[in-house]
């Protein structure tokens, strides 16, 4: 069995102990107070009776349970910071003939992505695209870790936004997927109004002819030259639509030359960090991350109109 498809089983797993997690997290709570009074009691006892009580032993002990408590209690809140793996039983084999499986390159801007979670919340965001969301597993992870921000997935592959929505449904989150070539169904109408665009393009090297011919599943994974002709036709519209204050997170191997995507990107105005970088077979896979630098401005008017304000 894959490591990813392993790593995926056991957060499953681990999805389903969580309402166990909360109980006791509140139930340890709980005893840290009752103990805290105990030990008060016993101090009170210790200086009112009428002969000493040996209680020092028994003090110590209480506040060594105390401090276990407390231990155990930011322990629990560490994994509910945590960005979970959302639960994807609800697809089959079916699905994965028309729709790309989760694999390696997901988990790896799932895992970027939960890096990166502090920074996300930081800036509250509002408005959040996954472009090309196949199974819908990144963008649904998104949505369960920032729930106060609207989600939206593209995709031009019918199966592929049925597929986003039930995964979304299964795990308790709205994502609203739209079906379209990359991002022509919100232009101009979200121009400077998304605060997080996430790409697992199509990257795998391939001839132009059979990025042109392919459909299907084939369409998730042909790159055409350099493995950059999808991508590089998304790039040129982040001016856009990303806020002044919006990241965009894409996946990227090493022969898709990876500093001359910095330079693509320095060249509209933006600043590339690698996030995180894991070697997958003959893969070197990285998450980018590219944010405006402060000097760049805001977002450019789109052809023919305005920017629209944010609210």
């Amino acid at each position: 069995m894959r490591l990813s498809t392993c790593r995926l089983h056991l957060e499953i797993k681990m999805k389903c102990v969580q309402p166990k997690n909360q109980c006791l997290r509140e139930s340890q709570e709980t005893l840290s107070a009752l103990l805290e009074a105990i030990a008060e009691d016993f101090a009170r006892l210790s200086a009112v009776a009428p002969s000493p009580v040996d209680i020092e032993e028994h003090v110590k002990r209480l506040h060594s349970v105390k401090r276990r408590v407390a231990v155990t209690n930011n322990t629990l809140q560490t994994v509910q910071r945590a960005m979970q793996t959302p639960d994807i039983s609800h697809l089959t084999a079916a699905d994965y003939d028309r729709v790309y499986e989760p694999a390696e390159d997901s988990f790896l801007l799932l895992d970027a992505l939960e890096a990166d979670l502090e920074r996300l919340r930081a800036r509250r965001p509002r408005l959040a695209l996954e472009v090309g969301s196949g199974s819908g597993v990144v963008i649904t992870a998104l949505a369960a870790a920032l729930p106060e921000c609207l989600c939206l997935a593209t995709d031009l592959s019918e199966a592929a936004c049925r597929a986003t929505w039930r995964t979304a449904h299964r795990n308790g989150v709205t994502v609203l997927p739209v079906r379209c070539d990359l991002t022509a169904a919100l232009r101009p109408r979200l121009a400077g109004q998304l605060d997080v665009v996430l790409f697992n393009p199509p990257y795998v090297v391939t001839s132009t002819e059979e990025v042109c011919a392919s459909g299907g599943l084939a369409a998730s994974w042909a790159g055409g030259e350099r493995g950059r002709e999808v991508t590089d036709r998304l790039l040129p519209q982040l001016p856009e639509l990303l806020a002044p204050d919006g990241l965009f997170y894409l996946v990227a191997i090493r022969e898709n030359d990876v500093d001359d995507l910095g330079a693509v990107m320095a060249g509209l105005g933006f600043d590339m960090c690698r996030v995180m970088s894991r070697r997958a077979g003959p893969e070197h896979l990285s998450v980018l991350r590219f944010e405006r630098r402060a000097e760049s401005g805001g977002t450019g008017p789109p052809e023919g109109g305005d920017v629209p304000q944010r609210p």
